[in-house]
Formats: C-alpha cells, sequence, structure tokens
C-alpha cells in the first residue's frame, strides 16, 4: 500500500465511512464477480454485508468459502424470505457508515467509482445522494447499453429546487439512475426509507425525496455500475405487467402528494402524471405539451419558461 493509499485507508474526522449493502435471494452464482468488484475498490469501503433473505440455493456455502478468502465481508442470514425492500430497509436501521449503496449481487461497481464518490461526498457534505450512469447488459440477448442523465443536468452538486424542477420537467418521468444511488445514510432515514408498496419504483421515490430536501452529486456520464439485465430480475417483472406498473405509478404521485406534500409543487405533479402515462403507451401526451409549430408552441415554450422561474 502507497503512502497516498494509507492515508485514504485511515479513518479521520473528515473521511465520511461507506457501507455497502448487498442483499441476496437464490443469486449465489453471482457471488464471486459482487464482492470481487466490491473489494478491489481503489477506495475499500469500510463496511460490507451480506444479507441472504433465506435462500434455498448453494448461496449460504459459496458465502462461507468467499469469507475464508475475504473475511471483512459481514454475512446476516435471515431466516424466512423477506422481500428485497424489508431487508434494504432492515440493513438501513444496522448500518454504521455515513454512506451506503446497497448493491443487487448480479450487478458489478466499475473501478474507482468509491474513490469518486467520497471525494464528492467531502467537497459536498450537504448532499443527499450520489449518483452517476451504469452500462447494462442483458443475460438473454447480450445487447447493452448505457444509462445516463447527461440530457439534463451537468455533472456536480444540484441544489433541491434545481433537482426537484429537473426531475420533473426535464428528465423522462421514469428516469432512474438507482442502481448506482450512494446514499447520505441519515438523509434515507430522513425521508422513511423506501415503502414496500411500490416495489422496484421505491428506490426512485425515495431519490426524489432525498434530493429534493438536500440536493445530490451527479458523478457524469461515464458508467460507474455494470448491472445485469434479464426477463428474471426483480424489477423486470414488474415492468412487462403495464396495468401493474400504472398502479405504481399512481401510489407512488398519491404518495409524494400526501406524504411528501412540502417537497414536490402540484403543477409538477400534474406534469409528471401526464409524463408517466404517455411513455407507458396509456395516453397520449397532452397536445399543448406537444405542439410544434403556432401559437401552441408559443404556449409551450411560455409554460415552460413560467415553471422554470417559479421552481428556482
Amino acid at each position: 500500500m502507497t503512502e497516498a493509499q494509507y492515508d485514504e485507508a485511515r479513518p479521520g474526522p473528515h473521511r465520511p465511512r461507506l457501507s455497502v449493502v448487498i442483499p441476496n435471494y437464490n443469486d449465489g452464482r453471482f457471488f464471486e464477480r459482487c464482492l470481487c468488484a466490491v473489494i478491489s475498490q481503489s477506495r475499500p469501503a469500510d463496511e460490507i454485508i451480506v444479507y441472504d433473505d433465506g435462500s434455498t440455493d448453494d448461496s449460504l456455502e459459496r458465502l462461507e468459502e468467499l469469507r475464508r478468502r475475504w473475511p471483512q465481508v459481514r454475512v446476516v442470514v435471515l431466516g424466512t424470505n423477506q422481500g428485497v425492500v424489508s431487508v434494504v430497509n432492515r440493513a438501513l436501521t444496522e448500518i454504521t457508515g455515513d454512506w451506503v449503496h446497497f448493491l443487487a449481487v448480479d450487478d458489478c461497481p466499475l473501478p474507482g467509482l468509491y474513490q469518486l464518490a467520497m471525494e464528492k461526498a467531502v467537497q459536498h457534505p450537504q448532499s443527499g445522494v450520489l449518483f452517476g450512469a451504469f452500462v447494462t447488459a442483458h443475460e438473454q440477448t447480450g445487447e447493452r447499453f448505457t444509462e445516463t442523465a447527461d440530457k439534463w443536468i451537468g455533472p456536480g452538486y444540484i441544489s433541491p429546487k434545481r433537482m426537484v424542477w429537473s426531475l420533473f420537467h426535464k428528465a423522462p418521468a421514469l428516469f432512474s439512475l438507482g442502481y448506482t444511488n450512494i446514499w447520505r445514510t441519515e438523509v434515507l432515514r430522513e425521508v422513511g426509507g423506501f415503502i414496500p408498496e411500490l416495489g422496484p419504483y421505491c428506490d426512485t421515490v425515495a431519490f426524489r425525496c432525498a434530493s429534493a430536501k438536500h440536493g445530490g452529486v451527479y458523478l457524469g456520464g461515464s458508467p460507474v455500475v455494470c448491472v445485469r439485465v434479464s426477463s428474471d430480475t426483480y424489477g423486470g417483472q414488474v415492468w412487462k405487467d403495464i396495468p401493474k406498473y400504472s398502479k405504481i405509478m399512481a401510489l407512488a404521485a398519491e404518495i409524494m402528494r400526501t406524504r411528501y406534500l412540502d417537497l414536490f409543487p402540484e403543477r409538477y405533479l400534474r406534469n409528471w402524471e401526464a409524463k408517466v402515462y404517455s411513455e407507458i403507451g396509456l395516453k397520449p401526451w397532452p397536445k399543448w405539451r406537444r405542439a410544434k409549430h403556432g401559437l401552441s408552441l408559443a404556449l409551450y415554450l411560455f409554460w415552460i419558461w413560467a415553471t422554470r422561474r417559479l421552481g428556482r
């Protein structure tokens, strides 16, 4: 270890602690790849916890073997399957880190993620969440694509008001870089963690709440996490069921209107709802908002200007 690496590794008043939480249910075959990616980071995590959610495959045997190689990994065995949202909410009450990354066992942080993230955490300690781009690899087709926020936001710290305006007016309604989110632990606890009823959309609502309260840091458009995409993943199963998906979106809107009324203006939520149903193909985008010429376009541009002005 070099002197610089030693200085980075040792604890101190200006060095935030980072926890990495990995929930698992019957995905033992991915353990070695995931843990290797976490442990080989240039800036090591201060706490690595694997929660096994009542697996019935050989996950525990694989974990025991890997712990002999990496004793810094802590394993929590849950007797019965509770579901991933319940597991991460439990972990949120038990971790000791100032920041936390909830990492799916079949995903991998790319080299340098934690180094970059913790540098930004020191520079912008007021932030609620750090987030960046990710690259996907589809298990069945082999297709790859990169998801970023570059089209609607720039790298660096984004204030709460600017973040809320951007999320509701510039970003796609279904936007989420949740695989990359590194949360300030106390902020995630402050907004109530993850809402189980929202299923795979729970981290997106939590992201909106955390960034609306404290802002966030966008790490830029270079991917920081590699994500496995498959039809059998937790989110993949829900997104194929459009009626169920639309119910989740309606519930998300209701929760943002009631539980987090102080964070999200009603005019923002109405715009977001119109975009949601347009993006999933249930309703057309309102004509006056998708006009391409004439007076309708002028009204549309004026509406964009006015809401942006009011949002600042």
